[in-house]
């Protein structure tokens, strides 16, 4: 159930995927001011990115992504461990993709 900010915590995510009790994974539905607030929206997968675009009303200033793209892999989308029940794939994709994300950031 959505907390009152929108945000939802995903009991036991972390303990599935091999993760220690201490991680905190939670996610918050996307609002039309996010667009002007972000400078960068990344979506997991494409239904993620097509919701981005609806709710923000396009993406006139290339602002939304998929978190793989950083990874060299352009509209590969992070494995979804709902469907295929591999937190392995899921965890080594969200791994590349962040990690090469911070070097984009950072160099």
């Amino acid at each position: 159930m959505p907390e009152p900010n929108g945000r939802v915590h995903h009991e036991g995510s972390g303990e599935k995927a091999g993760l220690e009790s201490q991680f905190h994974i939670e996610s918050a539905a996307t609002s039309t001011e996010d667009y002007d607030q972000f400078d960068l929206l990344i979506g997991m997968d494409k239904a993620n990115i097509r919701s981005m675009y609806r709710i923000c009303g396009g993406d006139y200033d290339g602002k939304i992504h998929l978190l793989l793209e950083y990874a060299g892999r352009p509209g590969d989308e992070v494995a979804d461990p709902w469907y295929t029940g591999d937190f392995e794939a899921t965890w080594q994709d969200c791994w590349l993709g962040a990690r090469d994300f911070w070097r984009f950031l950072w160099g």
